[in-house]
């Protein structure tokens, strides 16, 4: 199975939505057997993973490469689940941390929307992130995220 991870927002792994890349290869060692790609992670020490493969484009660009060459799409809150959701029928898995799936996540079949808890969702949902301290605890756990990819494979079957 090829994985499409989108792990930072554009503004760096430092923000509370960020994914940490120790999570990236813990999930890589709990599920090895897939092919993991990652779009998005200028800069980031994953990319010195020699087990990852970078992929870069226009929007346009990465929906054709996600339709011809992507089975799951692993995101955080971001801009690219919304591309995804909204532009095709792939499987998903959104990682939210402060931010609450009930407004910003999507519910159409294939989507599962993880988070930690209700309790670390910020009380203003619409203010600005900047600011926003980096809560690991609010973090989706890399065994959560391979228990759901187990569930989206045995749904496809």
């Amino acid at each position: 199975m090829v994985i499409l991870l989108h792990i930072s927002p554009a503004n760096g792994d430092d923000n509370p939505k960020a994914w940490p890349v120790s999570h990236v290869e813990a999930l890589m060692n709990l599920a090895p057997e897939h092919d993991y790609r990652i779009v998005g992670a200028e800069g980031s020490a994953i990319l010195q993973n020699p087990k990852i493969t970078a992929v870069k484009g226009t929007r346009k660009e990465l929906l054709d490469y996600i339709d011809k060459n992507v089975d799951l799409v692993i995101a955080i809150d971001s801009w690219i689940q919304h591309l995804v959701a909204l532009n095709t029928s792939k499987p998903m898995i959104v990682l939210f941390s402060r931010s609450n799936p009930e407004i910003f996540g999507h519910k159409r079949s294939g989507v599962i929307n993880l988070f930690e808890s209700e309790d670390y969702f910020r009380s203003e949902p619409f203010y600005s992130w900047i600011g926003e301290r980096v809560m690991p605890e609010a973090l989706v756990s890399p065994e959560q995220v391979a228990r759901s990819i187990g569930l989206l494979k045995r749904r496809s079957k």
